[in-house]
């Protein structure tokens, strides 16, 4: 048989979904976790709200999931308990989430080291004519960030290949 279970801890929210949406004996929970989510089959039906990476969770288990959502809600009333009719006039409807693709941002800061080691190598190498000195003193340059980086005991957070990539983008040289 078929589960359905309302995640809220909103009792205007659960009544609504009862009295409104025609679940009259859908379980209750106010949290849900990823051992909640293990429990389901196919075709169970979570309806409520949950942070995403919870919800693709469900859906990779092949759960249905249901969010509440209320296109109207006015900003006072945010964060207080409304009744069915309260979010009814908020518009409150149900969305049907069918698939969600999560990915991994990039750290913004990714890229800053090696960009700020090429300027650095440009810098000097600029004034070098010689292209078998520049690439060397890149190469000299680069082997000192990495064992400086290990005298401190850090380790060195930069890609070489990247290093050298910018530096190839500026100067034909290399």
């Amino acid at each position: 048989m078929r589960k359905e279970i309302i995640i809220s801890r909103h009792a205007g929210a659960i009544a609504w979904l009862r009295e409104v949406r025609g679940l009259k004996t859908a379980a209750v929970a106010e949290n849900f976790s990823a051992n909640d989510i293990q429990e389901l089959n196919e075709g169970d039906r979570v309806v409520g709200t949950l942070p995403i990476t919870l919800v693709v969770e469900v859906l990779a288990q092949g759960a249905i999931f249901d969010l509440i959502v209320l296109p109207r809600l006015a900003l006072s009333q945010r964060g207080s308990e409304l009744s069915p009719t309260e979010m009814n006039d908020a518009g409150a409807k149900l969305i049907r989430v069918k698939g969600l693709e999560l990915e991994e941002v990039e750290d913004q800061k990714k890229g800053e080291n090696e960009l700020s080691i090429a300027n650095a190598i440009l810098g000097i190498v600029s004034n070098l004519g010689d292209e078998d000195e520049a690439m060397e003193y890149a190469r000299l340059y680069i082997k000192a960030v990495k064992e400086a980086a290990e005298i401190a005991g850090e380790e060195y957070d930069f890609d070489e290949d990247e290093v050298y990539r910018l530096i190839a983008d500026t100067d034909s040289r290399f």
